[in-house]
């Protein structure tokens, strides 16, 4: 589904407001503000399972927290005498309570490339994550590094991301009735979404230094 959307790379400081407005002379003004969470720090734990990632960090309990998870993947080969890279997602699978979950598949209530999830079941205590990454047998040994690129999102970003999720998952009113679920906004006198995170990127796994 095509969003358009901008990215800016102005770096913002953790738990400080911004305000963005825009004015025209034919139009009413529209502005829309976000707070940059305060981020976590992640320590990785060792896991017997050679596809198997696991980490913890510690939630803040002063306020409600929401977060997201991807795992990413670095690959180089060698084409006309160059050496190329690239970089790609890579689906995990878990059984954490707090991810999303479906009807277990092989074991497993979470497939995905991405896990957003709030701190309702673990707010102010350490959280433990273990995951499994799909598929790992075919690329753990051609890849040079995995990554954990682990967020925190500010709330508009999680409201906006929930409620487009269930749009999209809804789909189209049916003929017997029904409402399209509407897409969270925080921008005054307009539509869209100003939205915040806080990312960091952890090396899971270094194949160029072993």
């Amino acid at each position: 589904i095509l969003i358009h959307y901008y990215k800016s790379d102005f770096i913002t400081q953790a738990n400080k407001t911004y305000r963005l407005e825009v004015s025209h002379p034919m139009y009413p003004s529209v502005s829309s503000s976000t707070t940059t969470p305060s981020g976590v720090e992640l320590n990785l734990l060792e896991s017997n399972n050679p596809a198997g990632i696991e980490f913890s960090f510690n939630d803040d309990p002063s306020k409600e927290n929401f977060y997201r998870l991807r795992v990413l993947a670095h690959f180089s080969y060698e084409s006309d005498g160059q050496i190329k890279s690239f970089t790609e997602r890579i689906e995990f699978r878990s059984n954490d309570l707090s991810f999303p979950g479906d009807v277990p598949f092989d074991g497993f209530s979470f497939y995905g490339y991405r896990a957003i999830f709030e701190d309702a079941l673990f707010n102010g205590s350490e959280k433990q994550i273990s995951i499994e990454l799909v598929g790992a047998e075919e690329y753990l040994e051609e890849v040079d590094s995995i990554y954990i690129h682990f967020s925190e999102l500010s709330s508009d970003a999680y409201s906006y991301i929930n409620s487009r999720n269930s749009q999209v998952n809804s789909g189209q009113a049916g003929i017997f009735g029904g409402e399209v679920t509407p897409v969270f906004s925080n921008v005054e006198n307009g539509l869209g979404i100003f939205r915040s995170l806080n990312s960091q990127t952890v090396t899971v796994r270094n194949n160029l230094t072993e």
